[in-house]
């Protein structure tokens, strides 16, 4: 019988582990994301609690139409978004959104005071903001800021400040 600390091969850092065999790692999110798709497909990839789990093939369908909508807002490749809302499937759907299309996601947490919330969004220069409507209520306005459209957590529409 071979001891089981011979049977795991142990890495120091990431790059080793990346230098093991990179064919076999997807080396960004989206890559990584149709990946699973193509290994996992129909199997469940997001839920809450007592509701119906997303598979990762439908994950990538939103993460794909959420994509859409944000070039459809002009969101382009370096542009921030940013996303304030408790864990949900919602918000990893817009996460892999936004970073597929090259843009960087700014994940605000939710309890953060309201004026540190602003100071995020007008020191990341966001153009877009997912917030859940929970959260959106405690903003107040945003004229202050560069956000030109906010998305709902909630039921992804469009809400016009």
């Amino acid at each position: 019988m071979t001891p089981i600390n011979q049977e795991i091969k142990c890495f120091k850092t990431l790059d080793d582990f990346l230098q093991d065999d990179k064919s076999k790692y997807p080396n960004t999110l989206p890559l990584f994301l149709e990946d699973c798709v193509k290994k996992y497909g129909n199997n469940p990839a997001l839920s809450k609690a007592l509701e119906e789990p997303f598979t990762y093939k439908e994950m990538l369908e939103k993460v794909h139409s959420m994509s859409l909508l944000l070039e459809e807002k002009a969101i382009n490749a370096g542009d921030r978004v940013a996303i304030l809302g408790e864990n949900s499937p919602n918000w990893g759907i817009s996460y892999f959104a936004i970073v597929a299309i090259g843009a960087i996601a700014v994940p605000i947490l939710p309890d953060f005071p309201e004026s540190d919330i602003h100071h995020i969004l007008i020191d990341s220069e966001c153009k877009l903001l997912f917030s859940t409507y929970k959260q959106y209520e405690r903003l107040g306005d945003l004229s202050t800021t560069r956000i030109k459209s906010v998305i709902m957590l909630d039921d992804f529409k469009e809400d016009t400040h």
